[in-house]
């Protein structure tokens, strides 16, 4: 006859079995991405897809939060999220717990949008104007720091277009996604907004992780290298893809 303790244990063991199963680890460890705009810009869906699919070779599941853009440094560097997906060279100085993996994803231009005609020719030219842009956008602090001296940061590129429209500001800087898209759509098309048509630089984009994923860094720049070799970029991006090194 079992004691009353052995039949406790008896009763206990399918719990506990329940519950190892509930915490084991799933075949795929997740990365937690985060990033400033709208993920589901179509192109971004895309760049999106080929990081996850890239991600996937090495059994790393991609999940991809959105969040001001400054906050996500704050949570990338505290180690609140696994990194950023796109950033541009040089993030890593100022935010020392950041590793960038040295193989560029892609390339945008960015774009000086304005609502009255304004010569402008790359960042100096920007001396003299109230200038918006998303705060904690890299490219745009980087470069226009002791340059102008009216700098309106924003949360959004939509408030930025909403302050050119009303001209409490003379120049949006954005990237050609984001700028080009709200441009097109029904709020700004008939706001007189424009960009010029030369752009003030073009950023090579680089994902960045938390030192804790040190050792991943170099396996995921050989697993974008190959996905770029063997076709996979262009395949799921639709254009060729950018020299990997700057």
């Amino acid at each position: 006859m079992k004691s009353p303790f052995t039949k406790w244990l008896f009763a206990l063991v399918p719990l506990l079995m329940l519950l190892v199963s509930c915490s084991s680890p799933s075949t795929s460890d997740k990365l937690i991405l985060v990033l400033g705009v709208d993920p589901q810009h179509p192109y971004l869906r895309k760049q999106i897809r080929f990081l996850k699919e890239v991600l996937g070779t090495l059994d790393y599941d991609l999940e991809v939060q959105q969040h001001q853009s400054a906050f996500c440094f704050e949570l990338s560097n505290s180690g609140q999220v696994d990194g950023e997906i796109w950033r541009i060279r040089g993030v890593d100085a100022e935010y020392r717990n950041l590793i960038r993996v040295p193989i560029a994803l892609w390339s945008h231009p960015e774009l000086a949008f304005i609502n009255r005609d304004i010569e402008l020719d790359g960042w100096k030219s920007l001396a003299p104007y109230r200038v918006a842009f998303r705060s904690g956008t890299k490219v745009v602090e980087n470069n226009i720091e002791g340059i102008v001296e009216d700098q309106v940061p924003l949360d959004t590129i939509d408030e930025a277009f909403g302050m050119l429209a009303k001209g409490e500001v003379d120049v949006v800087i954005s990237d050609n996604i984001v700028g080009t898209l709200l441009l097109e759509s029904l709020k700004y098309q008939d706001s007189g907004i424009k960009f010029v048509t030369k752009p003030l630089d073009s950023a090579l984009l680089f994902t960045y992780l938390h030192k804790s994923h040190s050792e991943l860094v170099p396996r995921l720049a050989k697993a974008i290298v190959l996905a770029k070799d063997n076709g996979t970029y262009e395949r799921i991006v639709g254009e060729l893809p950018v020299d990997g090194v700057p």
